[in-house]
């Protein structure tokens, strides 16, 4: 959520904001780190190889551990998307040879994954209401909400937001 606007309708095509906020840190990359660190505790348990660091970390004394890292993150975008589509129960990531040989082979089932964003999506939560608070409006009075960008898709947030608002103002 890198902005909220609140606001109301002055006409049918002019939405007049209210007040704006939110939170610079909590959106996509946030999530792709949620999963980072349960393939890379995973991983590290397997392999005794800890690739939790940015890519760019001066802890890694090798570039091979720097280019697995930077692997990891491109294949937690990919189980992220995975666990968006609809109906989906799991994402799989499955690399041979990630490093020195060694393979990752990782599931990420959903009811894991709603567990690991239980922090991300209670920041929201309150990103949200803070910005009410300082409204003067309710959220009862609220009659539309729109979701865009990337994180529009994401089921935890999407949930969030139906239980701040109902269902049918998404």
């Amino acid at each position: 959520l890198r902005t909220c606007i609140v606001g109301h309708a002055v006409s049918p095509n002019r939405l007049q904001p209210v007040m704006w906020g939110g939170e610079l840190h909590l959106g996509g990359n946030d999530v792709d780190e949620i999963i980072v660190r349960k393939m890379a505790d995973a991983f590290l348990q397997e392999s005794g190889v800890d690739l939790s660091m940015p890519p760019d970390s001066l802890a890694y004394t090798r570039e091979e551990e720097s280019r697995a890292a930077a692997h990891l993150r491109s294949l937690a975008f990919q189980m992220k998307q995975q666990l968006y589509m609809e109906g989906s129960r799991q994402a799989i990531a499955c690399v041979h040879d990630l490093i020195d040989g060694k393979t990752l082979d990782y599931t990420l089932t959903t009811a894991e994954y709603d567990a690991a964003m239980h922090d991300l999506t209670a920041r929201f939560n309150r990103c949200i209401r803070d910005i009410y608070t300082g409204t003067g409006y309710s959220i009862g009075q609220t009659d539309h909400v729109l979701v865009v960008g990337g994180m529009a898709r994401e089921r935890c947030l999407l949930r969030t937001l139906e239980g701040i608002f109902g269902a049918g103002k998404l």
